[in-house]
């Protein structure tokens, strides 16, 4: 994992200083390292009809990407809300208390509410493990 972080450290340093030259290396095919692979979707010449019929230019797949990758983080922060606030819910329910008396914020919410609410389902030792190694997972991948 330290190898692919540092790679993505690199290219992003290099990326970094190459943005202070006059002219940006990625947008040309002049350069070394992209020009046998560089091609241009308004050069068309020598491309078959269904080629150019599925020639999408790099906008569109940016544009695309883009709206696909917002989508998939609005539906996943909606779910991850629903989750919580479900077993938020939950815990009022069984503690019978008020919902504004079991608001856990922080670690709270990570070392509280999530292990009780996976001590209440079905196979709870595989879910805990499951779910504490993904925290340590996280813990790990976080550089600071």
């Amino acid at each position: 994992m330290a190898m692919y972080y540092n790679t993505i450290l690199a290219w992003s340093l290099y990326y970094l200083i190459a943005s202070f030259s006059s002219e940006l290396p990625w947008t040309s095919c002049d350069n070394d390292w992209n020009t046998l692979n560089c091609t241009l979707t308004e050069d068309v010449k020598n491309m078959s009809s269904s080629d150019r019929d599925s020639a999408v230019s790099p906008a569109k797949e940016f544009f695309r990407d883009a709206l696909i990758t917002s989508s998939i983080n609005c539906l996943t922060s909606f779910l991850a809300g629903f989750v919580i606030f479900s077993v938020i819910g939950y815990m009022s329910h069984v503690q019978n208390t008020d919902i504004s008396q079991v608001g856990v914020e922080g670690p709270g919410l990570v070392f509280t509410v999530y292990p009780e609410a996976i001590a209440t389902m079905t196979g709870s030792m595989f879910w805990s493990v499951i779910f504490f190694l993904m925290l340590i997972n996280l813990g790990r991948n976080v550089r600071r």
